[in-house]
């Protein structure tokens, strides 16, 4: 899920979160099941069919879970997944290694505007990057073709304090404030807010494309 987004990174401090990684990547997908809910569910969300996809960027592809995943459905487009933490793009490496239509690159959201996109993920990313996850939005609008999809999953809310500021530790923020920008800048196909653990806190999917 870590990311570098531009000249946001003087105050994001990038370090911060490859620090974090570098423990965090050894028991990430041991571990991430647990509450990183709805990866594969956000994919089976994007409407595109396979055929009209050639070009899809993940942005904080983590140790490829999802590239996996979205190679399955679009055998015959680009993937490429970007992360800024050494640590989790040498585990997504691997993890891809026998899959030949996916690139795994150390890079920014800068280093591969040049392109467009079919499809743009983002899982579990946008509300890691405080301050700067609106920056990758606005990025989005100007990445992707034309009909193309940018799909969300991340969290939401959460009625308690004291779970907030777990997260918060965990350098997530969850304040319901990703999904009014996202419906500002994208016309959505798919939103939905769902519950997990009883109520213990709240994420949500999102598919749009640029108005």
């Amino acid at each position: 899920m870590a990311l570098d987004i531009n000249t946001e990174f003087q105050i994001f401090r990038p370090e911060k979160l490859q620090q974090y990684y570098r423990f965090q990547s050894k028991i990430y997908d041991a571990t991430r099941w647990s509450f990183l809910f709805g990866r594969k569910t956000i994919i089976d969300k994007i409407p595109a069919l396979p055929q009209q996809v050639k070009s899809i960027l993940e942005i904080g592809c983590g140790t490829g879970h999802n590239l996996v995943i979205l190679a399955k459905k679009y055998p015959n487009a680009k993937i490429i997944g970007i992360d800024i933490s050494e640590d989790m793009i040498a585990i997504a490496k691997k993890t891809t290694k026998n899959i030949p239509n996916i690139e795994i690159q150390r890079k920014t959201v800068s280093d591969v505007s040049h392109l467009k996109y079919d499809v743009i993920l983002c899982s579990y990313v946008l509300t890691m990057i405080n301050p700067g996850w609106e920056s990758i939005v606005n990025d989005a609008t100007n990445l992707l073709n034309s009909n193309g999809y940018f799909a969300v999953v991340d969290f939401h809310n959460t009625r308690f304090n004291w779970f907030r500021k777990h997260m918060t530790n965990h350098n997530v923020t969850m304040k319901k404030q990703i999904l009014p920008v996202l419906k500002k800048h994208f016309t959505f196909s798919n939103e939905t807010v769902k519950s997990s653990y009883w109520g213990l806190w709240e994420y949500f999917y999102f598919v749009g494309n640029s108005k």
